[in-house]
């Protein structure tokens, strides 16, 4: 397939709006695959069964076996509705993908709807009845919600109250007039501190060590619930040690490497929301990858200079990957903005099944670092 599509070159990043020289019909495309419900759609893959160049103006090159057309259709759970969007992707052997997406008529969306509805009770589940267990669903969760946030809020004024002191606002403006370069809020405070300083030391004290007791308990939940990831990055020969808060898992990381591939950048600006750390740190966090103490969402070598990648398991094992096929999973894991995480996680594997350069070698001891001793 050739790198240009009605004049968009295979960087484009805004799809290709694709005209057709007559009305779809049944006949052209039809769902095959797997149904994909992402939040409230639900993603029909549809296979091709008609002259795409004929139909739509294009010049795909059928002699290309590395390149593919991938088309989907989405219908709408919450609306009951198809969406109004043809998505095609012409997906290069390279790596760099070509989005287009042709609008569709009332009558076409009603084709497809036709459609739908047949392949889904082929499927086993009536279109009908997947529509109302989401609905079902989505009233539980709201409801679930509700409730949270309700149990929340009790919880938050049991640590604390609220003093609200009301003044006529004649008196605050002059307060405010008289009395310039004073915050009338902090001087408020002030006097409250004032009133608590005659408190009895003992009491003062007892209340001091409670609050100081509760924040360092909310200091130690907060650190047992942080979630970070650690890379050693080597480009042009240098290496550089990052901490991602949050953390980022090997898909994100390939979403990153697609990315970079896709620019002239260099690769640490792809990555989102990290800072930069010491090796110690870096070390700290790969001990505690291997010790599995679940803070540690992934920890990763990014050889940028030989475009691989090594991430370590939670059983101490190191895997590598090419950059190529990490980009190439990321894309299909993430082609739908919607989709379930969970079900990006499916796909990313899918994809990456078979890629690794090497076997898998547990080890409780740091892979080689790249250019730099530990």
């Amino acid at each position: 397939m050739v790198d240009e599509v009605k004049g968009q070159t295979a960087l484009a990043a805004v799809p290709v709006t694709l005209k057709a020289s007559r009305p779809l019909n049944e006949r052209d495309f039809f769902p095959d695959a797997s149904i994909e419900e992402m939040d409230n759609l639900l993603n029909f893959y549809l296979a091709i069964n008609c002259d795409v160049d004929a139909l739509f103006g294009t010049h795909f090159d059928k002699n290309d076996s590395d390149s593919w057309l991938n088309v989907y259709a989405d219908y709408n759970l919450d609306a009951g509705e198809v969406v109004g969007v043809l998505e095609l992707t012409l997906c290069r052997y390279d790596g760099v993908d070509i989005p287009m997406r042709y609008l569709l008529s009332d009558d076409e969306r009603a084709t497809l709807l036709a459609q739908m509805r047949d392949y889904c009770q082929q499927c086993g589940t009536p279109l009908d009845e997947w529509r109302a267990e989401y609905l079902a669903e989505r009233e539980a969760e709201a409801a679930s919600t509700v409730r949270k946030n309700t149990k929340q809020e009790g919880e938050n004024k049991m640590s604390s109250r609220e003093i609200s002191l009301w003044i006529d606002e004649r008196w605050a403006d002059a307060l405010e007039e008289h009395l310039p370069g004073h915050d009338l809020q902090k001087k408020m405070e002030e006097l409250l501190n004032g009133l608590i300083e005659q408190l009895p030391e003992q009491v003062r004290e007892d209340i001091r060590r409670e609050i100081r007791a509760e924040d360092e308990r909310m200091e130690q939940e907060r650190e047992a619930q942080r979630r970070f990831s650690a890379l050693k990055v080597t480009e042009d020969g240098r290496d550089s040690f990052l901490i991602s808060e949050g953390g980022m898992s090997l898909l994100n990381v390939s979403g990153s490497i697609r990315n970079y591939l896709s620019t002239d950048a260099p690769f640490a600006s792809t990555l989102y929301k990290v800072r930069e750390c010491d090796v110690t740190e870096f070390k700290s966090a790969l001990a505690e990858r291997v010790d599995n103490t679940g803070r540690v969402v992934g920890v990763f070598m990014v050889d940028v200079d030989a475009e691989t990648l090594s991430t370590l398991d939670e059983c101490g094992g190191w895997h590598e990957y090419k950059f190529h096929d990490l980009s190439v999973a990321a894309y299909a894991a993430n082609r739908k903005t919607q989709q379930r995480q969970e079900r990006r996680q499916e796909i990313f594997a899918e994809k990456l099944s078979g890629k690794e350069l090497t076997p898998v070698v547990e080890t409780h001891a740091p892979a080689p670092m790249m250019g730099q001793t530990m």
